[in-house]
């Protein structure tokens, strides 16, 4: 759940629940200022320039008991002003960072740029357009050797941070040198991707 709160001014977005909708609230006072409709199941929330863009799961969800696929998600925008939801798009499966009951919640790693929503899935870093939701591009995760620490229940392989810079999406993705090590990111010059966006 550590991106489900995000403020911004003062005005805070945050789901009352776990599987409620997004909700706004007075930062000062903590009232309710707007309930968003068709955001119930929301994993991410991220704003920019009066939009919210969120990670949805298709329906609620429950710590597994066996199946340990990677649960699909879609990624949605909502207007703050008018409180519409503005499109909502896509079935993708999401980074499984956990190995235990917990695996089958992924997440997107959703960031936004000026024109576009940025996510990296489990096996390509995508570009939406923020106002239609239509697939910009779409480019192949460089490879990685899947690695789960067992002991502590976390799929390293997964640990992946998307950042958006000046027009670049920068895409930091483990590789595993050492058994049992957290340290674990590639040399630059042979891993890192520099993609042009905005």
């Amino acid at each position: 759940m550590p991106k489900r709160l995000v403020a911004v001014g003062d005005i805070v977005y945050v789901t009352l629940d776990f599987h409620a909708p997004v909700t706004a609230l007075d930062a000062a006072t903590g009232e309710i200022i707007e309930t968003y409709e068709d955001t119930e199941h929301v994993d991410e929330i991220i704003c920019r320039d009066g939009y919210l863009i969120l990670s949805i799961y298709h329906k609620a969800q429950a710590p597994s008991s066996g199946n340990r696929a990677a649960v699909r998600k879609s990624v949605c925008v909502v207007d703050t002003d008018s409180g519409k939801v503005l499109w909502k798009h896509g079935d993708y499966p999401g980074l499984r960072s956990r190995a235990d009951a917990g695996e089958p919640f992924s997440r997107l790693e959703l960031i936004a740029g000026e024109r576009h929503a940025f996510l990296v899935d489990s096996e390509f870093l995508i570009a939406l357009d923020l106002k239609t939701g239509h697939e910009v591009w779409r480019k192949t995760r460089p490879p990685a050797s899947e690695f789960v620490v067992d002991r502590y229940g976390v799929r390293m392989s997964d640990q992946c941070v998307l950042v958006h810079q000046d027009g670049v999406v920068l895409l930091a993705q483990p590789e595993m040198k050492i058994p049992d090590s957290w340290h674990t990111i590639p040399e630059p010059s042979t891993h890192t991707r520099r993609t042009r966006a905005s």
